[in-house]
């Protein structure tokens, strides 16, 4: 099943009186559409690529944790940078 996707423009409310003003509920009822629509063609591209086999990488989230060893060398790399610091401005 192929989903077309077409986007239309819907006009914001005329805060002017006397101005058309448009149907909340067509509005929300009209983007749910869309919604489905949107939903439906997201999954059909994700079966896609499940389908073809194509390995997407694993994304990182988060900080990167450090064993006791990198953390040590962080420590002493950063002990070193700052006493040259401290030298640099003291001259």
């Amino acid at each position: 099943m192929v989903v077309q996707l077409r986007f239309t423009v819907i006009p914001a409310l005329s805060p002017r009186v006397g101005a058309p003003c448009m149907d909340l509920d067509k509005a929300i009822r009209h983007l749910r559409n869309r919604k489905e629509l949107v939903d439906r063609a997201i999954a059909q591209l994700e079966e896609l690529l499940n389908r073809a086999g194509v390995d997407r990488p694993q994304r990182r989230r988060g900080r990167k944790f450090m064993d006791d060893a990198e953390r040590l060398q962080v420590s002493l790399r950063m002990r070193s940078y700052w006493e040259n610091r401290r030298k640099q401005s003291s001259e």
